[in-house]
């Protein structure tokens, strides 16, 4: 699950700064925020505590991202992860967004901070 606006060049930019800030196995890793949803962590909760100030959002199953050929990385603070980009290109931030914007949806729990 995503916050959207989700287009590529959005995307791109996020994987970016990501890059310059973490690793993985030595490299920069080029990855999109995203939150996972668990048992524990429905859809509900994460529209009203993680993304009470997104308008809209878009969903994707794991394993269709990772299918696509990314990786999917679970983070210490759950449900959040990273959606690891095999490197950081428009290529890989457009195939991530062609999965996600599809089923963007209204945030019914929607406020201003």
């Amino acid at each position: 699950m995503r916050g959207s606006p989700g287009e590529a060049e959005k995307l791109l930019a996020h994987a970016d700064r990501q890059a310059r800030e973490f690793s993985l196995r030595g490299l920069n890793m080029a990855s999109i925020s995203v939150d996972l949803i668990l048992p524990d962590w429905p859809i509900q909760r994460v529209l009203q505590e993680r993304m009470v100030t997104r308008g809209r959002y878009s969903t994707c199953a794991v394993g269709e991202i990772e299918a696509a050929g990314f990786e999917v990385l679970a983070t210490i603070a759950r449900p959040h992860a990273d959606v690891v980009l095999p490197e950081l290109s428009i290529v890989w931030a457009e195939c991530l967004a062609g999965l996600l914007l599809p089923v963007e949806v209204p945030n019914p729990f929607k406020r201003r901070r």
